[in-house]
């Protein structure tokens, strides 16, 4: 193993919904910063929750150089591993799922609406991935190896800079939908009125007319 990134994989389920907040929460404890409200990143000196204090910036405790990053996936939950397996052609085909939340966008998170039944519907297991990158790492990870994720990096200033891919979803919910086609492609309908679709996406709905 020597001379070979050492890597931590984080997950939380402590409470339903935990995994939306998993990467912003782990942001402030591996590298000790956060924003305030004015949109400037501070220091943390710890986090407190009721009577228990934890000390901050845990890439920077003893011995911390030996982890190369930490990675987590606010989309490494049970209905994945149901939209992955339906694109490999698992599952039953008259059931209607829809998956919807937010993504990283230019200027803040975006909404989105994708249909996993669609044709054009694709997803991949590291969608959803951030890797928070040890500054003081003995070892560091190259970027490249884990391709598709959203990479995080320490800065001197304590900002962060990221490498963000083309969609990354921030959190997202999905919806089993196993009426008739028609009540589903009414309320597919509805939803492709009311949302608009990313760049380079069109609303294609499958199934009998």
């Amino acid at each position: 193993m020597q001379g070979i990134p050492f890597v931590v994989a984080v997950q939380d389920f402590h409470l339903p919904g935990a995994m939306r907040w998993i990467s912003a929460a782990m942001s402030d404890y591996v590298f000790g910063v956060c924003l305030d409200d004015e949109g400037r990143f501070k220091r943390i000196e710890e986090h407190v929750w009721k009577k228990v204090r934890e000390k901050s910036g845990f890439f920077s405790f003893p011995k911390g150089e030996n982890i190369s990053a930490i990675i987590v996936n606010s989309q490494g939950t049970l209905p994945k591993f149901n939209r992955v397996g339906y694109i490999a052609e698992f599952g039953d085909r008259d059931v209607c799922t829809v998956r919807s939340g937010a993504a990283s966008g230019e200027h803040g998170p975006e909404d989105f609406v994708k249909i996993v039944n669609a044709p054009n519907y694709s997803e991949t297991w590291v969608e959803g991935m951030t890797v928070f990158h040890n500054p003081r790492a003995l070892i560091a990870l190259p970027p490249e190896m884990i391709p598709g994720a959203n990479h995080e990096f320490l800065q001197p200033d304590d900002s962060i800079a990221s490498l963000v891919p083309e969609f990354h979803p921030l959190f997202s919910q999905t919806e089993i939908w196993v009426e008739p086609w028609r009540r589903r492609r009414r309320w597919l309908a509805a939803q492709r009125r009311r949302w608009v679709p990313q760049r380079g996406q069109k609303w294609m709905l499958t199934g009998p007319a």
